[in-house]
């Protein structure tokens, strides 16, 4: 054999170990992003955070308190928003206390769905609730099990799931959510709150005064109370 010859076959058999190594080192990484795959789907697909029994007064499709209270507080918030979902677990609590529980404040959610397709399905999915009288207690799953950077956190078969967990009809809930039906409550929640001046969820209007973001308890408190004097 010649020189030429053991030189060819060992040029050979180096190109096929660099070729086995890649492939290889490509069937790793393929393994390892499908195991992150699945742990992530069964993250999502399971672990159902449940809330806390919260009491929401005088409540009525997605809205609570009386309605001839002297304040009106409309929020435009979007299900997939961190911060809204800060605002229902710190602030709005306490406002329920003072205000809505003792007639001064009348509370109104609107679906400001800006943040992409799986805002648009939990809104959907929240009106679906309201149609069953669960509202409320639903749009406390929403923002506990929300994953913000994940596309199937609200998937429909999730939104189900949530569903299921909060007592509802699935059956009835499945059926509302691949129907249109809540398509123009949702346009309009987004119309008026374009109108209004916000840009940006959570933002709320009190008795027409805008104010955005998840503020504090006591920047609410001194607005409600503002309203309210001018009100006499």
């Amino acid at each position: 054999m010649t020189k030429s010859s053991i030189k060819d076959i060992e040029t050979g058999l180096n190109r096929f170990v660099r070729n086995r190594r890649v492939i290889i080192a490509v069937s790793v990484a393929a393994v390892f992003v499908v195991v992150i795959l699945i742990a992530a789907n069964a993250r999502i697909g399971g672990g159902i955070i449940d809330p806390e029994p919260r009491t929401y007064p005088y409540a009525s499709g997605t809205s609570m308190g009386v309605t001839d209270a002297p304040v009106t507080i409309i929020e435009f918030s979007d299900f997939q928003c961190s911060f809204c979902s800060q605002f229902h677990l710190e602030s709005l609590p306490q406002i329920i206390e003072n205000y809505i529980e003792t007639g001064k404040v009348y509370f109104v959610y609107r679906n400001y769905t800006i943040l992409g397709p799986n805002s648009f399905r939990a809104a959907k999915s929240a009106l679906c609730a309201a149609e069953q009288g669960s509202f409320w207690l639903y749009h406390d799953y929403l923002f506990l099990n929300q994953n913000e950077g994940d596309p199937t956190a609200f998937s429909n078969a999730r939104l189900e799931d949530l569903a299921d967990r909060a007592g509802l009809d699935v059956e009835d809930f499945r059926v509302c959510l691949i129907d249109d039906r809540t398509h123009t409550q949702i346009d309009d929640d987004f119309l008026l709150a374009q109108n209004a001046g916000a840009n940006s969820t959570p933002s709320f209007l009190i008795n027409g005064i805008l104010i955005r973001g998840a503020q504090n308890y006591e920047i609410f408190k001194t607005e409600i109370e503002a309203a309210l004097a001018s009100t006499n």
